[in-house]
C-alpha cells in the first residue's frame, strides 16, 4: 500500500487542507497540538470509519465550522497496479455517506459496505492495519505494565493467532449443537412396530378399495354405451336446427337490404334530374359572374395603393410624436443631468460604513469567541473532575463492599483494620473534587453573561448597521437615477434616428390613389356577390353528377343479386325437410342418457378418492418407514461429524500453542536486526524469553536494560519487527510504515542513528512517514510537512515541500501547500 493524497474538510483542527504523499521517508513536522496526529486519525477514519478516531461524531468536527458545514475526508492510496480513492463525509446532522473507485470507476457505496470493502482489500480489519502499518504516539511501550501472561496475549493478538482461539471455539459450539441434535432426533424416532403394523393395515384397505373401483367402472362402461347410441342423432338433429336459424335469418336479412336498395335508386334518381335544372341556371348568370371576375381584379389593385396612403398618414403622425419626445426627453436629461456625482458621494459614504462594521464586527467576534473558548474549557474541565469523581466514588464502593478482606488498590494486600484510613482518604478526595466542582460551576454561571464591553460593542454594531440600511437607500436612490438618465440618452438617440428614417420611407410611398373608383368598384362587388356566390354552389352541385350515376349503377346491381339470394334461401329451407318436434324427443332422450352417466361416473370417482386415501395411508406408512431408516442413517454421519469436531478442537489448541511458541525467538531475530542497525553495531542481539521480556546480550553477555534511551531503541527495534511479522502473515507488502512522536528520550545521537535507519528502511519500505515535534529531524528526511496552528483562525495549517535538503541548499523556504477543497461525496446509508 502507498498513499498518494489526502483531503480534509472541517475535520478536527483542519478546516481545509490537501497532503501530496511522495515516496522515501516523509517528516510531519510541527509543535504539540499543532493537528500533526489528526493526519493519521483522518487516514484511519476515511479507510474504517468512526472505529478510528477518539470521541463522538461530534468532537470531529472543527468548531469553527458553520452549523450546517460537513465534515470530509478523500484518501486516494495506491494498491498493486490500481489507485483506489476512498472518500466520507458526515453531514451536520449525523447522517454520513462513503464511496469507493477503483482507477476513477465507482465501485462501491455506503458507510458499512464501503468499510467491508477496504478490509476486503487490505487483508486487516482496524485493529490488524493500526498494529502494523502504523506505530501511535507513546505505542512504543506497548508492553510496559504487563505481565508474563498478557504479552504473550498481546502478542498473539497482533499477530493473528486469537483466530485459532475463535475457530476453535467455533469448533466447540459446533461440536456442541451436533450434540443437542443428536439428542433431539434420538427423542423423535418412531416405534418400528407400530410403523410395522400401521403398513398392515393400510394394504388390506387399498385391496378393497380396488376392488371398489372395478365394479363401478362396469357401470360406468355401460351408461357410456347407451349415451354413445343416442349422441349421433343427436348431433345430426342439432345440425339441422342450426342450419335452419341460419336460413332464416340470412332471408330475413336479404329482404331487409331488398327494400333498402330500390329506396336508394330511388333517392339518386331524383337527385340527376335537379342537376339538369342546375346546368341551365349556371348558363343564364355566366355574364354577371365574369363582370363580378374583372372588377375584383380592379378593386384589389387600388386596395394595394389604399395601403400605400394609410402608411403615408400614419408616417406623418409618428413625425410628428417623434419631435415631441425629442422635446421632453431633452427637458428630463436637463433635470438629472448632476446625478452621477450624487451616486459617487453615496457610495462613498457606504464604503466608510462597510469598514467601520467590519472592524467592529471583527472586535466583537474576538470578544465573543474568548468567551467561548473560556466556557469550553471551564465545561471540559468540570467534566474530567466529574468522571475523576466518579471513579473515586465507583472504587470507594468496591472497598466498602468488600469490607477488610478486601484488597489495597496501590499494594493489593488485604485492608484489614486499614479499611476505615482507606475510606477516609477517599472521602478527602471527594470533597476537594466537589470543591472543585462547584467553582467551576460558578465560573461557568459567570461566563454565561455577556459582559458590558461585549454590549457595547453590539450596540455600536447595531446603530452602524441601521445607517448603513439609509446609506444604502440613498445610493439605491441614486443609482436609480442614474439609469434613469442613461434611458433617457439612450431613448433621445433612438428618437433622432427613427425621425430620420421616417423622412426616407415617406419619400419613397406612391401616390396615385382614386377614392371614387375605388368606392364604385366595391358597390359592384356587393350588388354580384351573391350572384358568384350562387355560380359557386352550382358548379359544386354539377361536379357530383358522374359520382351519383356510378351510384345509381351500383344499386341497381346491388337489387338484382340480393333478389337471387332471396330465391336461393327459399329452395334450401325446403330442401332442409327440418322437424322442430322430432328434434325436442332426441333432446330429452340424449339428456336422460347424459344424467345416468354422469351420476355412474361420480361413483366411479368417489370409488376412486377412497382409494387413493388408502393409498395415500400406505404411502405414508411406508414413507415413516424410510423416514426411520434415514434418520438412523443421520443419527450415524452426526455422530461421526461431533467427534471430527472434538477432534479439530484440540488440534486448533495444539497449533496455537506451537505458533506462541516459536513468535518469540522470531521476534528476537527480527528485533536483533533493526537493533544492529540503531545501534551501529553496537548492540545486535536480543533475548526475548517466554514472557516476551527483552534482554540485551552484550559482549556475550545478557544485560538490562538501564537507560530511557537504551529502552526506546529496544522498544522501537521489537515494534518494527512486530509490524513485519504482521504484514507477513497478512499477506500484505509492508510498503508504509507510519511512525508517530517515536524520539521520547532518545539523546542527539540516538536520534540520528533512527532517523539513519529509517533512511536504511526505504529498501524495505516504500513510504515511511515520521511525525515530530523535533525540527531538527527535517534535515535528514526526503520530504517535509510542516504543521501549525493558527491561533486567528482556530485551525491548522499545512505547508508542503518535497527533498527538503535540497531546497534549504538552494535557500529555497517551504510553502504553502494547494489550497484545495474537496468536492461533494455521494451516496446515502
Amino acid at each position: 500500500m502507498r498513499l498518494i493524497s489526502l483531503e480534509l474538510y472541517n475535520f478536527r483542527q483542519h478546516d481545509e487542507t490537501r497532503i501530496e504523499f511522495l515516496p522515501g521517508v516523509t517528516g510531519i513536522i510541527g509543535k504539540n497540538g499543532s493537528g500533526k496526529t489528526t493526519i493519521l486519525e483522518a487516514i484511519g477514519w476515511a479507510l474504517y470509519g468512526a472505529v478510528a478516531v477518539r470521541g463522538t461524531n461530534e468532537h470531529i468536527r472543527w468548531r469553527g465550522a458553520e452549523g450546517n458545514a460537513a465534515v470530509e475526508a478523500k484518501l486516494a492510496f495506491g494498491l498493486g497496479a490500481h489507485t483506489y480513492m476512498v472518500a466520507r463525509r458526515m453531514e451536520s446532522s449525523g447522517r454520513s455517506v462513503a464511496n469507493l473507485s477503483v482507477d476513477g470507476v465507482p465501485a462501491r457505496t455506503g458507510f458499512k459496505e464501503v468499510t467491508e470493502a477496504v478490509t476486503n482489500l487490505l487483508g486487516m480489519d482496524y485493529q490488524a492495519f493500526f498494529t502494523s502499518f502504523f506505530t501511535g504516539q507513546k505505542e512504543l511501550e506497548f508492553m510496559r505494565g504487563m505481565d508474563g501472561r498478557q504479552r504473550a496475549g498481546a502478542i498473539s493478538r497482533m499477530l493473528g493467532y486469537e483466530r485459532l482461539v475463535r475457530a476453535r471455539e467455533k469448533a466447540n459450539q459446533d461440536r456442541i449443537g451436533l450434540h443437542r441434535e443428536i439428542e433431539g432426533l434420538e427423542r423423535g424416532l418412531a416405534d418400528p412396530e407400530e410403523i410395522s403394523k400401521e403398513k398392515a393395515e393400510a394394504q388390506v384397505a387399498v385391496k378393497a378399495a380396488e376392488k371398489s373401483v372395478a365394479e363401478a367402472a362396469a357401470r360406468l362402461e355401460a351408461a357410456a354405451k347407451t349415451l354413445d347410441k343416442i349422441k349421433p342423432l343427436r348431433d345430426l338433429s342439432e345440425q339441422k336446427a342450426r342450419r335452419n336459424e341460419e336460413l332464416s335469418r340470412r332471408l330475413e336479412l336479404d329482404r331487409a337490404e331488398e327494400s333498402r336498395a330500390a329506396s336508394r335508386a330511388k333517392e339518386i334518381g331524383a337527385d340527376l334530374e335537379g342537376l339538369a335544372a342546375a346546368e341551365k341556371e349556371l348558363d343564364a348568370i355566366t355574364p354577371q359572374v365574369e363582370e363580378y371576375r374583372t372588377a375584383g381584379e380592379e378593386y384589389r389593385r387600388l386596395a394595394d395603393l389604399q395601403k400605400h396612403e394609410a402608411r403615408r398618414r400614419e408616417i406623418l403622425g409618428q413625425l410628428r410624436s417623434a419631435v415631441e419626445s425629442e422635446t421632453s426627453l431633452e427637458k428630463r436629461i436637463a433635470e438629472l443631468a448632476a446625478t452621477p456625482e450624487v451616486l459617487a458621494g453615496a457610495e462613498k459614504s457606504l464604503a466608510d460604513l462597510e469598514r467601520q462594521i467590519e472592524e467592529v464586527e471583527a472586535g466583537l467576534r474576538k470578544e465573543r469567541e474568548s468567551l467561548s473558548s473560556a466556557r469550553h474549557r471551564a465545561q471540559a474541565e468540570l467534566e474530567q473532575v466529574s468522571a475523576q469523581r466518579e471513579e473515586i466514588v465507583e472504587k470507594k464502593r468496591t472497598i466498602e463492599d468488600a469490607g477488610q478482606d478486601g484488597k489495597c488498590p496501590t499494594c493489593e494486600r488485604p485492608l484489614a483494620e486499614e479499611l476505615p484510613r482507606v475510606l477516609a482518604g477517599f472521602d478527602a478526595q471527594l470533597s476537594r473534587l466537589d470543591s472543585r466542582i462547584g467553582k467551576l460551576r460558578q465560573r461557568i454561571a459567570e461566563l454565561e453573561k455577556e459582559p458590558e464591553a461585549v454590549s457595547a460593542l453590539a450596540k455600536l454594531l447595531d446603530t452602524l448597521t441601521r445607517t448603513r440600511e439609509e446609506k444604502r437607500r440613498e445610493r439605491e436612490t441614486a443609482a436609480m437615477r442614474n439609469e434613469q438618465l442613461a434611458a433617457y440618452e439612450r431613448d433621445l438617440a433612438e428618437r433622432r434616428e427613427a425621425v430620420k428614417s421616417l423622412k426616407a420611407e415617406l419619400e419613397t410611398i406612391p401616390s396615385d390613389f382614386d377614392q371614387e373608383r375605388f368606392s364604385e368598384l366595391h358597390e359592384i362587388g356587393k350588388k354580384l356577390r351573391p350572384v358568384n356566390e350562387r355560380a359557386i354552389h352550382l358548379r359544386a352541385s354539377l361536379d357530383r353528377r358522374a359520382s351519383l350515376q356510378n351510384d345509381l349503377k351500383r344499386e341497381q346491381d346491388a337489387l338484382a343479386r340480393v333478389r337471387e339470394q332471396i330465391a336461393e334461401a327459399g329452395k334450401a329451407i325446403q330442401k332442409l325437410e327440418f322437424s322442430k318436434e322430432e328434434h325436442e324427443r332426441l333432446m330429452k332422450d340424449y339428456e336422460a342418457a347424459a344424467a345416468a352417466h354422469g351420476a355412474t361416473l361420480i361413483e366411479v370417482e368417489r370409488a376412486k378418492g377412497d382409494l387413493k386415501g388408502a393409498q395415500a395411508a400406505l404411502a405414508a406408512a411406508l414413507a415413516d418407514e424410510k423416514n426411520y431408516q434415514l434418520k438412523e442413517v443421520e443419527l450415524k454421519e452426526k455422530r461421526r461429524l461431533r467427534l471430527h469436531l472434538q477432534t479439530l478442537a484440540e488440534a486448533f489448541d495444539r497449533l496455537r500453542l506451537d505458533l506462541n511458541s516459536r513468535a518469540a525467538p522470531e521476534l528476537a531475530e527480527a528485533a536483533g536486526d533493526l537493533l544492529s542497525e540503531l545501534t551501529d553495531g553496537r548492540y545486535s542481539t536480543l533475548d526475548v524469553n517466554e514472557n516476551y521480556e527483552a534482554t540485551i546480550l552484550d559482549d556475550g553477555e545478557l544485560k538490562p536494560i538501564i537507560s530511557g534511551g537504551e529502552e526506546d531503541i529496544v522498544n522501537l527495534s521489537l515494534r518494527l519487527a512486530v509490524s513485519q511479522m504482521i504484514a507477513d502473515r497478512a499477506g500484505q507488502d509492508l510498503s508504509l510504515l507510519i511512525l508517530d512522536e517515536i524520539f521520547g528520550s532518545l539523546d542527539d545521537i540516538r536520534r540520528d542513528n533512527v532517523v539513519a535507519l529509517l533512511q536504511t528502511l526505504k529498501n524495505r519500505f516504500e513510504q515511511i512517514v515520521v511525525i515530530t515535534h523535533v525540527e531538527s529531524v527535517h534535515d535528514a528526511v526526503d520530504n517535509c510537512i510542516w504543521v501549525d496552528f493558527d491561533e486567528a483562525t482556530k485551525s491548522s495549517r499545512v505547508k508542503i515541500h518535497p527533498n527538503y535538503a535540497s531546497a534549504v541548499a538552494s535557500d529555497c523556504t517551504p510553502v504553502m501547500g494547494p489550497d484545495l477543497k474537496s468536492g461533494p461525496i455521494t451516496g446515502a446509508s
